[in-house]
């Protein structure tokens, strides 16, 4: 028979095993999948589930009560067995969010705004031409392959979505890399713009632009 002590000790510890276990355990909805980026205002979440592949299977935004389904990210990209992860990152005021999802380590970006009862998909702005170290720009006649990926880094203040482009070149021999800061204005209404484009110098590492 335990005495009073160790029951004490073992119902502290199983307390202590179950809140870590549970800190690390995704939550999830009543259909099974796991929900993941819920807005600051508690009021939307994105449901996601992968499978044998390692891919995504679904993934989509849902009203939290009720589970209403708003958009189905699966099949307007057609992530299904291609995308290996999807992230929606919230502005703080909950109007807007941008949306990521990445194939064969290449991401795609996308924004969308708050429209009446739902979201709306925003394009981004077109960009100005990549430029060489020599400071010309990127023609398509010199070069067989180029790849430009974009990553939400983070909301600034006054609606800007912070995204970091890689653009990638191959003429022949070694792929050559260059990165760009692009901060893009999400305004209440109308397109998106663009309010800085800034090529990161090679000596620069990516992640430098998390520091303002």
């Amino acid at each position: 028979m335990l005495t009073p002590s160790l029951c004490f000790s073992s119902a502290s510890a199983f307390t202590l095993f179950a809140a870590f276990f549970f800190s690390f355990s995704p939550a999830r909805a009543d259909d099974g999948t796991i929900v993941t980026d819920v807005s600051p205002d508690k009021h939307y979440e994105v449901r996601k589930s992968g499978n044998e592949k390692n891919t995504i299977d679904i993934a989509d935004l849902r009203v939290r009560k009720g589970g209403k389904l708003l958009l189905d990210f699966a099949q307007l990209y057609g992530l299904k067995d291609k995308a290996e992860d999807t992230t929606a990152m919230w502005r703080a005021d909950s109007g807007a969010f941008a949306y990521n999802y990445t194939f064969l380590k290449s991401g795609v970006t996308v924004v969308y705004r708050k429209e009446g009862d739902t979201f709306k998909e925003l394009e981004l702005p077109k960009l100005p031409p990549m430029k060489k170290d020599d400071g010309k720009e990127v023609a398509d006649t010199d070069l067989i392959i180029t790849a430009s990926t974009i990553y939400p880094i983070r909301w600034e203040k006054k609606s800007g979505l912070l995204v970091l482009e890689e653009f990638r070149i191959y003429n022949g021999g070694p792929w050559e890399t260059t990165y760009r800061k692009i901060v893009v204005n999400v305004p209440a209404k109308g397109p998106l713009t663009l309010k800085e484009v800034k090529q990161i110098e090679d000596s620069q590492k990516p992640e430098e632009i998390n520091k303002g």
